[in-house]
């Protein structure tokens, strides 16, 4: 998995799936104005599934892919946020079409698009993309004075969708749309050379991992929950807060922070 390309979409950056690596922080992905965007929280998040096929897999196969990776996330138990299938889009959206298809619309039906033969994925990010990128995905239009998100979408390449890894992509690239940004957590455990403690690399890092969750694990749920916090969350966690300074006492712009606890043996339960 390798995170943001430069490419823009209607001025919003895109969060890309690939199968090189890159690392980043975890948080929220943020505005030109660097507002958090999210949606609102007190209604469902409606998605809308394109009507062609998805490179070996049919529409109604990449339709069941598309609808468990929204369960999964609507599954966290200490985050509120819901979706609502809004079925599908009567319109299989291809390269020739989809800039049509958008144009400067805000698309309230989040329109989840099957990039059947990855030419849409070539046309974004360069010939020959469609061979290492998954899919890309992300909010369109947001509230510049409150973040709130108006509009999203997803692109999954069919042209890597019958990898096995391709269900956690797929999973991945919805924490995109609800807002999400990639995270570094256990960043160590991806180039271990080790595959048993695979599992327990976030679904929100930035690498295409063999073995690797395909559900959100303790990372993922935590930034989920703090986009949108059930009534429980705020009371059984906690935050850090602080300045990261330089041995001579000056602010160190861009650091990013880590917090391990290190006598902790790695179970399915607990991941830090």
């Amino acid at each position: 998995m390798k995170t943001h390309s430069g490419v823009n979409w209607s001025s919003l950056a895109l969060a890309c799936l690939l199968l090189a690596p890159s690392l980043f922080a975890g948080g929220p992905q943020l505005s030109a104005t660097n507002q958090v965007l999210k949606w609102d929280p007190a209604s469902n998040v409606p998605y809308t599934i394109d009507d062609g096929p998805l490179g070996g897999l049919t529409r109604d196969q990449g339709a069941a892919l598309v609808r468990l990776a929204f369960q999964k996330w609507e599954d966290v138990a200490t985050s509120v946020i819901q979706f609502a299938d809004q079925g599908f889009l009567g319109l299989d959206v291809t390269a020739a079409n989809i800039d049509a298809f958008f144009g400067t619309d805000v698309h309230p039906e989040n329109p989840i698009v099957f990039d059947d033969d990855g030419q849409i994925t070539d046309d974004f990010f360069g010939v020959g993309s469609s061979f290492t990128v998954l899919g890309f995905a992300g909010p369109r239009f947001s509230n510049a004075a409150t973040g709130e998100i108006l509009s999203a979408r997803a692109v999954l390449n069919g042209v890597l969708a019958n990898l096995p890894e391709f269900p956690s992509a797929v999973a991945h690239e919805i924490g995109h749309l609800i807002g999400l940004d990639h995270t570094q957590a256990n960043s160590e455990l991806a180039s271990n050379a080790d595959l048993s403690d695979d599992q327990f690399i976030p679904l929100m890092h930035p690498f295409v991992i063999d073995g690797g969750t395909q559900l959100p694990i303790q990372d993922d749920i935590a930034w989920v929950s703090w986009l949108y916090p059930s009534m429980a969350f705020p009371g059984s966690t906690g935050t850090i807060t602080g300045r990261i300074s330089r041995r001579s006492g000056g602010f160190l712009p861009g650091a990013n922070v880590v917090a391990v606890n290190v006598d902790m043996v790695l179970t399915e339960s607990k991941v830090e």
